[in-house]
């Protein structure tokens, strides 16, 4: 080995040793300087509220009276067109399911 690979290995090595030293360091202050003790908590406690004995039911508004619906205005032709009939689509044909036999092994697993 020449004397220049020599050196860069060892300067290599030394440089791997620091980064990982100042990783390390790095995750153990990060990860333990924001630890605190939980602050006690405090609640108050209320017993259940009492109904007083002369209460008079509330009196319940009179509904109002739904307005008529307005007629839907009818379609006029315009211009010589008229307006065409509404056309029945038809369902599509109805595919049945394909069962890979995973309902069964979830419902075993729980």
């Amino acid at each position: 080995m020449s004397r220049g690979v020599k050196q860069s290995r060892i300067k290599s090595g030394f440089l791997s040793i620091l980064i990982h030293v100042v990783l390390f360091l790095f995750l153990v202050v990060s990860l333990d300087w924001n630890h605190r003790d939980p602050e006690p908590v405090m609640v108050e406690l209320w017993s259940p509220e009492t109904k007083p004995q002369n209460v008079q039911p509330a009196v319940e508004p009179k509904p109002k009276p739904e307005p008529k619906p307005e007629p839907k205005p009818e379609l006029k032709p315009v211009g010589g067109l008229s307006v065409p009939d509404p056309v029945d689509v038809p369902q599509p044909p109805l595919v049945p399911r394909l069962s890979l036999g995973l309902e069964e092994a979830v419902s075993a697993a729980a």
